[in-house]
């Protein structure tokens, strides 16, 4: 099982593995505190949010948008959980 707490954001894997980052009150208002995203040619990018992706489906890399300059301002990160399994429902 993955670790579930909240870390540094200069621990995040940079690898493309999706992950929720956590930077507290969005500067500009666009965002929401927490978001799941990607590390994609040396930024956190996630999928627009009017195209409601799911965040354990596939983004395709056209669904992914830049974070408005928003990597310096995460502080933290966490794994995703994985979902409920169909037994658990």
């Amino acid at each position: 099982m993955t670790d579930q707490k909240w870390q540094p954001i200069e621990t995040a894997p940079k690898d493309g593995t999706r992950v929720l980052l956590w930077r507290g009150h969005p500067k500009l208002g666009l965002w929401g505190e927490v978001v799941a995203a990607e590390w994609h040619d040396g930024e956190w990018r996630w999928p627009d949010p009017h195209k409601n992706p799911s965040v354990y489906g596939d983004w395709s890399y056209d669904d992914l948008i830049e974070g408005y300059a928003a990597t310096e301002n995460f502080t933290h990160w966490a794994h995703i959980l994985p979902p409920p399994s169909e037994a658990a429902q």
